[in-house]
């Protein structure tokens, strides 16, 4: 007779005291559910663990092969079924049958999902938070979008910081991605329960972890794990992007040990650092083209490039409605969330698409150094990642090499004459004019080719001959990986504003309007709030005293002032320079004026 926690499965695959005792640790079940299709995330994350000296379980629902199965306990992951019926029809849903089970075996449970990364080991803050809150039951993370995340230090928690305050986390935002489970709690588990919220700077999510790592640093606050949460992309590939880039996912050994590699430095044009705007990420944009162009032509996996964002570039993706600072009632202080120094991949770069690849390699011939890139009519079909590239983080990780990154050459375009260039060896600068043919361009990174990390610097400067561009298709097809919806946040609106729905002069009067509202709610001399649109338009109130009466800069929140003073004393474009405080936006974004944006 079958075990009666197994309902397809051999009995000996049930969950018995003897594999979670061998398992456990610290008095801890750690453990997670999977299928054959999530599996590969539950490999990274047991291998997370392992990496932190940790041992864990895995329920699966069915069986995922010797090869899979054997992965997984090379990583220190014990196996058991979680196979009942529940658990067949939805996987999510489903657990809870079977965590039961778990909980029932007398020690602490710590359940994760398996697309959370783990950077280090929780067990000791859970301790602390228990010695702090004596009558806590259990624990779990919020997807909550606000800036008043804890801040405070958690009483003898070594640095850690305090749960989240119950007032600022409404329930709908409470995620079941991380649970942990004191041992204490299971008799009270159908009645009341003391409930925490985890810290999200150091529980995060992908949008805690990455916008809000400045304010993280600024506290001394180490994340615990990052979440790749449905709701930054449902994509697998999406999600190991956001955590191979937060270091958090564990790929096989040749993928940090083979290839070459190219990487770029990222130069943001001067007056666009003064003035703010668009076109910061436009130029870098243009840069990250040239970059996947140049890598294809000298045979090397790009590194992606970093994008400056912050706020002067006045711009997010618009998905991303927390970025917004301006809606039909003025200024959002306490509602916008400032944009980080740099945005991650996952917030401009496609992986969803797939279209025909129109440049490949061919084999090179005996007579030649280098594969040949051509460019065919009969394209061939290749997702995003069969494109070769790796995470900006690549040469941090400590599982890439660290004398790669310490011998990198460096191919130095130089943007204006004279410019001699000069062969030289590893760690050695190789400079060549910018304005090139690619063939000379190759000749003079010749000596680089034994480099296998080489570093590009002003790829701004690349001018090739129009014959030697990149084609129109192959150009159209990259751009397409680069290219997402980006909202300008300050039309007086209640729908962000997309950029590319805008031509350049109302996208710059917008951007225009971001500056001097800024001023005007700073109190500068002659600037006077226009943000809020008078009665009669219908579009929005009638603003009151205490929204038109001006802050002070010293006193600002740290979200705030990490992008109101920021827009103020951004320089004014030449366009307006001239006209001073006496400027007014007149575009419908800016008066309410167009009915069909004010719904």
């Amino acid at each position: 007779m079958s075990d009666p926690r197994c309902h397809t499965m051999a009995p000996r695959l049930a969950l018995r005291p003897e594999l979670a005792a061998a398992h456990a640790s610290n008095g801890t079940l750690i453990a997670t559910f999977t299928n054959p299709k999530a599996a590969p995330f539950a490999l990274n994350w047991a291998r997370c663990f392992h990496a932190l000296h940790l041992k864990t379980l895995v329920g699966i629902s069915q069986r995922l092969g010797p090869r899979l199965e054997a992965a997984l306990h090379a990583a220190g992951a014990g196996l058991f079924c979680a196979d009942g019926a529940q658990m067949q029809r939805n996987g999510q849903a489903g657990r809870w049958a079977e965590l039961l089970p778990l909980l029932r075996m007398g020690y602490h449970v710590l359940l994760s999902d398996s697309d959370i990364g783990w950077l280090r080991d929780p067990l000791p803050f859970f301790a602390a938070a228990r010695r702090a809150h004596p009558t806590l039951d259990l624990a779990l993370l919020t997807d909550q979008v606000i800036n008043t995340y804890s801040a405070t230090p958690l009483h003898g928690g070594g640095g850690d910081l305090e749960l989240e305050h119950a007032l600022h986390v409404s329930y709908p935002s409470l995620n079941i991605g991380v649970i942990f489970f004191y041992s204490h709690a299971l008799p009270r588990l159908a009645e009341l329960v003391s409930l925490g919220v985890l810290p999200m700077l150091q529980f995060a999510t992908s949008f805690t972890y990455f916008m809000f790592r400045r304010r993280a640093q600024e506290l001394g606050a180490r994340p615990y794990c990052i979440h790749a949460i449905f709701a930054h992309g449902k994509e697998p590939e999406r999600k190991r992007m956001i955590l191979r880039d937060a270091m958090a996912w564990h790929d096989p050994p040749e993928y940090y040990t083979e290839g070459r590699y190219l990487r770029v430095e990222m130069a943001v044009p001067t007056h666009t650092r003064l003035e703010g705007g668009f076109e910061m990420i436009q130029a870098q944009l243009q840069q990250f083209r040239a970059a996947m162009w140049l890598a294809r032509a000298m045979n090397r996996t790009l590194i992606l490039p970093r994008l400056r964002c912050d706020d002067r570039a006045m711009a997010y993706p618009c998905y991303a409605w927390y970025h917004r600072a301006v809606g039909y009632s003025g200024f959002n202080f306490f509602q916008k969330v400032a944009m980080p120094d740099y945005c991650p991949p996952y917030y401009w770069l496609g992986v969803h698409c797939r279209r025909a690849l129109p440049c490949t390699h061919t084999t090179p011939t005996p007579s030649e150094a280098r594969p040949r890139l051509t460019c065919a009519p009969d394209a061939v079909k290749l997702d995003r990642f069969d494109w070769p590239t790796r995470e900006p983080s690549f040469l941090s990780n400590p599982r890439t090499p660290p004398v790669w990154a310490d011998e990198a050459a460096s191919l130095h375009l130089c943007a204006k004459a004279p410019c001699v260039p000069r062969a030289a060896g590893k760690g050695v600068r190789v400079h060549h004019p910018g304005r090139t043919r690619l063939s000379d361009l190759l000749a003079a990174a010749a000596p680089l080719e034994a480099s296998r990390v080489v570093t590009v610097e002003h790829l701004y400067a690349l001018s090739l001959r129009p014959s030697e561009a990149p084609p129109s298709r192959w150009g159209e097809a990259v751009e397409q990986l680069s290219t997402t919806m980006w909202c300008t946040p300050c039309p007086v609106t209640r729908r962000g504003a997309v950029v590319a729905e805008l031509n350049r002069s109302s996208r710059r009067a917008l951007e225009h309007f971001c500056r001097v509202e800024a001023r005007a709610k700073l109190g500068w001399p002659g600037y006077k709030p226009r943000a809020c649109c008078p009665p009669h338009v219908g579009a929005c109130h009638e603003c009151t005293k205490s929204e038109r009466r001006p802050v002070k800069e010293a006193e600002l929140s740290w979200h705030v002032k990490s992008w109101l003073p920021v827009w103020a004393h951004l320089r004014d474009p030449p366009e307006f320079a001239a006209v001073g405080p006496a400027w007014r936006c007149e575009h419908p974004l800016c008066t309410g004026s167009d009915r069909q944006r004010f719904p």
